[in-house]
Parts: structure tokens; sequence; C-alpha cells
């Protein structure tokens, strides 16, 4: 698939890697944050540089626009917020990794 087809970018990894950590247990945190953070760090060196949009999550606080434009790239994030000036210009449907329209 050309890079430029469709919104989903990166599609040159052949793998995608999630570190994930959920416990119940609060005496756990500091451990388990540990542990995911250094899981990360040592994949790190392997990884391809980009976000996946879906990905971004609570390390960065709430999602941003900017932080859906740098995980887009600036020409598809411009493609979609063309099609969302022409789909939703009341920026209607706004949750998640909200691209807003111009007009808004």
């Amino acid at each position: 698939m050309p890079a430029g087809a469709t919104a989903f970018p990166n599609r040159s990894s052949r793998y995608w890697l999630n570190v994930y950590g959920y416990w119940q247990d609060p005496a756990e945190d500091a451990r388990l944050t540990a542990f995911a953070r250094k899981a990360h760090a040592a994949m790190a060196p392997f990884a391809e540089l980009g976000q996946y949009v879906n990905f971004l999550g609570a390390e960065q606080g709430p999602v941003t626009p900017e932080a859906a434009r740098q995980a887009y790239g600036e020409r598809t994030h411009q493609r979609l917020v063309e099609l969302k000036n022409r789909y939703d210009p009341g920026n209607i449907f706004r949750l998640n990794h909200n691209i807003v329209p111009s007009a808004a």
C-alpha cells in the first residue's frame, strides 16, 4: 500500500509492539510502572520513528490536536482536515484523536 493511500501511517514496519501495564493493586504502581518503562526503553533502539495515533495515551496527557497532527504527519493531517471540513464542519465527532476542522 503506498504511504499516502490511507491515513494509517508507518506501514513499513513489519510488527507493532505494545507494552501494556495493567494491575489491580496500587501498591504495585511503582514496581510495575518501572517494569513497563524499562521494557519500552529496551526496545527503543529497534523501533522506527513515528507514532500510531490510536496508541497516543495517558503518558502524554490528553491527546491534543497537535499530537494527532504529529502522529499523522503534515500531509495526511491536511487531507483529514479537508475531509473534516466537508463532512463534519461543526466538529460533532470530536472525541478521541480529533481532527479539528478549519472553521472550528
